[in-house]
Order: structure tokens, then sequence, then C-alpha cells
């Protein structure tokens, strides 16, 4: 029976979330600290005795930390080249990656290389968020579960729109956040990508929050007045998204799971200790 792990969902409501989303992390929302200790937690429920071998998707230097406890043989696959070399460079330096073999592999997830022995564990963060749903989802599971042993392990952090998501404009957002006695503002941007949600395919075009954030300065500045933007909690890192067409694909997680589990057997859901965490599930899927 597939198990759902809410127990650590922070409330989204304002008197409570302070008191529980950010009382456990109060960074952005990518995985450092108290995201990275969660994490861990559930790959070290999961991590496999085997020993044949883990699986990076993207140049991401603690997640090959992670595999290295368990894997004499790590290997991070990315098409950014820069990205490998800074990974390279960070794992270089750190004595609990020195006892394990880490390759770097520079290459498309869509055209994944073939490697001489399978894998026991895969893990990613967000790695599918930037493919079209479901075509390349589906496809690249096809070819990342040729790469791995029977009965290996898949982690993977995903974006998702949950249920009863409902598009908020840019005053709303405003007016959600002014009630509140401290914020985020990696919070406030992500609010932004997903208000420009779009519910047909599951898109959310980047350049369009651009245009909205920008729509809107007078309001946003009511924001910025209240709470002055600090250096290790940015927003408007909305702005690096300008004439890049980045589109993040966000399915709801009923969709992501039915897809999935074409190719693997779904374990389990956990949702991690940090704000709208509802957003972004961490599925296990074990290859039969």
């Amino acid at each position: 029976m597939l198990h759902v792990d809410h127990k650590v969902r922070p409330s989204t409501s304002p008197p409570d979330f302070m008191h529980t989303g950010y009382a456990l992390i109060k960074e952005p929302l990518n995985l450092r600290q108290a995201g990275q200790k969660w994490l861990t937690g559930v790959y070290e429920q999961e991590r496999d005795r085997t020993r044949q071998g883990g699986l990076v998707l993207g140049a991401t230097p603690w997640l090959a930390k992670l595999l290295c406890r368990d894997y004499r043989r790590v290997v991070l696959v990315d098409s950014n080249e820069a990205m490998l070399r800074l990974s390279g460079q960070e794992l270089s330096e750190d004595p609990a990656a020195s006892d394990a073999k880490i390759e770097f592999v520079h290459a498309d997830w869509r055209a994944m290389p073939a490697f001489p022995e399978p894998f026991s564990m895969l893990i990613g963060d967000n790695s599918f968020s930037f493919l079209p749903f479901p075509e390349v989802w589906n496809f690249l599971c096809g070819e990342l579960g040729a790469r791995m042993c029977s009965g290996a392990k898949l982690l993977i952090r995903v974006l998702s729109v949950p249920a009863g998501h409902r598009s908020c404009s840019a005053d709303e957002i405003v007016e959600r956040f002014m009630a509140y006695d401290s914020i985020n503002y990696t919070e406030v941007r992500a609010n932004l990508l997903f208000s420009q949600w779009d519910e047909g395919t599951y898109t959310i075009p980047t350049e369009r929050a651009l245009a909205e954030f920008e729509a809107n300065q007078a309001s946003f500045q009511r924001l910025f007045a209240r709470f002055p933007i600090l250096p290790d909690n940015d927003l408007i890192t909305v702005t690096k998204y300008r004439g890049s067409g980045t589109i993040y694909y966000a399915p709801p997680l009923p969709e992501i799971l039915k897809l999935i589990e074409r190719r693997f057997r779904v374990t389990s859901v956990h949702f991690g200790p940090y704000a709208m965490s509802q957003y972004f599930p961490l599925l296990v899927a074990s290859k039969e």
C-alpha cells in the first residue's frame, strides 16, 4: 500500500505557519540544512546494501556525498559542463567522498549513455521539472529503468501542483505576505511562479511570471518597504529568468504517480519540513 508521509508538512495559515514552516527552515526552498537533513533521513530508510553503484541526475555535490557513504562508485550526469566542474572541485575537497570512485558524465538525460554496470540507487532533485510532461518524463523513466538493477531504488523530488491549487493575482500574493510577521522572499517568488501555472499543459512559463512582477511593481514595493530584502533571503531572483524562456513542468501528483508507475513501483511519497513543501514531493520507487 502506498505510504504518504504528511507528518512534517507545515500549516499554510499565517499564524501557524510562522511557528511551523519557518521555525524549521528560514532559507530558500532549495534543500539546504534542514531540508538536506530531512532528505537524508528518507534516503537512510531506503538505501540498499548491494553497493552496486549510485547515480545522481544532475551535478548536485551534496547528493553525491550522500551516496558516497554507501557506494564505492557514484556517477553524476549533467548537461552543464561548468556545473560538473564545480561539483568536482567541491567533492575533491571533501574527505567523506575520498573513498568512492566518482565519475562526472557530461550528457543530456534524454540521451543517457550506457554504463558498464547497473545502478542500485538513483537520486535526483527536481530533475524532471524542466522536461516536457508526459512524453519526455516517460522516455526518461524508461532510460533510467534500463540502467538500474532489479530491486534498485529511485528517489526523485519533483515539482507538482497539489489538488485544489488556485492561481493568485500579484495583489493577492502581496496581501498574503503583508499579514506575516516575517517572510522568506524565495517563497514569494515561488508563489509568483505558481500563479502562472497553466492547467491545460501543467506548465509554469517563467517569462509570464516576470511580466506579472514587473506589471505590479507598486504592489510589490509595499512588501519591500515592510520587509527589506536581505542578502541571504532573496526575491528577486525572479529577474534571473529574464530572456531565459524557462518553462517548469508541474503536473498534479496523481498524474505523476500514474506515469512513474508505468515503469516502477512507487512505495512512498514524502513532503519536507520547509515552506510550500506540498509543491515538492519526494517520490520513492523501486524497479521490480
